[in-house]
């Protein structure tokens, strides 16, 4: 699971917003690295929620 999420975190958020903002919006290479620090952050925060999900401990 860690590594679909990461998957879709670069690849699926990291690389459009990069691409947009490089070709698009007209950033060139510092666009691209935007994009790159969006993806990594994306996937910070969808790893850190699994993990607390994860990690919650249920009393009966």
């Amino acid at each position: 699971m860690p590594m679909l999420i990461t998957a879709l975190a670069y690849w699926g958020i990291g690389m459009p917003v990069g691409y947009w903002l490089a070709f698009r919006a007209g950033y060139g290479a510092p666009g691209m690295w935007i994009g790159l620090a969006a993806g990594l952050t994306a996937a910070a925060a969808l790893l850190l929620a699994r993990f607390l999900r994860a990690s919650r401990v249920t009393t009966a």
